[in-house]
């Protein structure tokens, strides 16, 4: 019981692997994410649809609130959007997104970065 209720919150939290290839993959959060997840959906629109996985240190749950007040699954064309809480700083991190088998790579700067 507490392996499946520690799977369970992995899962919740953003925790866990995913396993795409030719996605296009975000490392990081700011207040252009959505943004710029919009402009893919509708690029993707013409190919019918597509894979956008967000890596960030901000929660799962944080990142799904953003999502879906601002870019409601209705609006998204069939483009699915992955949410990953993580460091893009972290090997491991970046394993569990797939970054070896993702078609694009966008690194997001915040402004004390940049």
């Amino acid at each position: 019981v507490d392996m499946v209720r520690e799977k369970m919150d992995s899962l919740r939290q953003g925790k866990s692997k995913i396993v795409e290839h030719n996605h296009t993959l975000i490392l990081g959060w700011t207040e252009k994410t959505m943004h710029i997840i919009e402009e893919l959906v509708n690029a993707n629109a013409s190919e019918g649809g597509g894979v956008v996985c967000v890596l960030a240190p901000e929660t799962k749950e944080h990142m799904e609130a953003e999502l879906a007040l601002q870019l409601p699954m209705g609006t998204r064309k069939r483009t699915r959007v992955i949410l990953r809480s993580g460091s893009p700083l972290v090997l491991g991190d970046l394993v569990r997104v797939s970054i070896h088998t993702a078609r694009a790579i966008m690194v997001l700067a915040t402004t004390g970065d940049a």
